[in-house]
């Protein structure tokens, strides 16, 4: 069996360096005629290239190619090593392979035509309606994505850059965003998914979601990467502080009146909310604009409903206009709370839950920090638990507005 050696041209003078230094520590002196041979050899080697094989003692074949100084050559199935720049060689982590998807947009883009997508939504079409026009079915949108995952992952695998184990998980966590996004662009459509609340609600948690909710993240991302300050590339944008809060506050509108719509907010919940991730996405504009003395401290009454009555315990419910019609017909509260099916443990268990929700979404978006969270929610209990009771006395006969 031929075997292939790869030798660079110092490599070879190297060994022969060698060789002449084994005769002489030898005490072997070489001749005239040895000397002159070695330094003819060592004057022609920069014309030297090809190979030169040779048999060794075992019988073995062995080609050895002389190359320029570079890592091409052979391997023992004489296969070609391309050079290798190290200009070209791929430092991208794992992590960073695929593309982000956290918004319809993404999704949009991804598939190369969000600049018609946005057109389509500028007339007034619904995120279903803006896909079908544009030619996709959740099916045809989810397989694309899918195959665009694949893709980005099969030439990484074939780049060294992830294992299969690697790939296969990675394919599993891309796919499952992209149904979830795929449902959320169909969901005002009979084809799409059920969907949950948090699913329509809007992502606030840093200043670069402020950019991506209005859709311009791309154009702001590459000024940020050009080490322009946040208030710059707004004012690039064509922003002001009062603009880019308006169009903010339209943008959320549109998602929570989407939830209205499909009834997962009452109104009342859904004006609320508004107000909600207004105030939020006003605190990341105040720093978008390094204008941190306009942000006032959080109160329990900027994140919390009202509970200073016994009407808002039951509007917190969501059955103020069932409890408000029964009271008009003389009902106590008590009987008005147990008609609605209510008992004191079931009422306060269903308000505090409301509660943590709500303090939770604060703590997550920056608003409050966990010690914060845990006062609030211990103030709010006990008011709640204290309004509870006084519904349970049969004490309260009071009649109340509508």
């Amino acid at each position: 069996m031929k075997k292939y050696r790869i030798i660079s041209k110092s490599t070879l003078i190297s060994l022969l360096f060698v060789s002449l230094l084994l005769l002489t520590s030898a005490c072997s002196i070489p001749t005239q005629d040895e000397t002159k041979m070695l330094e003819d050899l060592l004057n022609r080697l920069d014309a030297v290239e090809g190979e030169i094989t040779f048999v060794t003692k075992n019988g073995e074949t062995v080609n050895i190619q002389i190359t320029k100084e570079s890592s091409q050559g052979t391997n023992e199935e004489n296969d070609i090593v391309k050079d290798v720049d190290k200009k070209e060689v791929s430092t991208e982590k794992p992590e960073n392979i695929l593309p982000v998807i956290c918004s319809k947009e993404d999704v949009f883009k991804l598939l190369g035509v969000l600049d018609q997508a946005l057109e389509l939504r500028n007339k007034g079409l619904s995120w279903s309606s803006t896909a079908k026009e544009l030619g996709y079915t959740p099916e045809s949108m989810y397989a694309q994505l899918e195959e665009i995952g694949e893709r980005e992952l099969k030439d990484a695998l074939d780049h060294g850059l992830i294992n299969q184990e690697q790939m296969k998980k990675k394919l599993s966590e891309f796919t499952a965003t992209a149904r979830k996004w795929v449902d959320k662009i169909f969901a005002d459509s009979s084809v799409g998914t059920a969907l949950s609340l948090n699913d329509y609600l809007p992502v606030l948690n840093c200043i670069e979601d402020v950019f991506k909710t209005l859709g311009v993240w791309d154009k702001a991302h590459s000024l940020r990467e050009q080490g322009f300050a946040w208030s710059h590339i707004a004012t690039e944008l064509g922003y002001t502080s009062e603009s880019i809060y308006m169009a903010l506050v339209v943008k959320i509108e549109v998602m929570l009146k989407e939830a209205y719509s499909v009834g997962l907010l009452s109104q009342e919940k859904m004006e609320y909310k508004i107000k909600y991730y207004s105030d939020i996405g006003l605190k990341w504009i105040n720093k978008i604009f390094n204008d941190v003395t306009t942000s006032t401290p959080v109160s329990i009454s900027d994140i919390l409903p009202t509970l200073t009555s016994v009407e808002d315990v039951f509007k917190l419910l969501g059955v103020w206009e069932k409890a408000n019609t029964l009271h008009k017909q003389d009902l106590s509260w008590t009987s008005i709370a147990v008609e609605l099916e209510y008992s004191e443990e079931s009422m306060y268990k269903k308000i505090r839950g409301i509660a943590e929700q709500e303090l939770h979404d604060a703590k997550i978006n920056g608003l409050i920090s966990y010690d914060q969270y845990k006062e609030m929610l211990e103030f709010y209990s006990k008011s709640a638990e204290s309004w509870i009771k006084e519904i349970f006395s049969d004490l309260n006969d009071t009649s109340v507005s509508a």
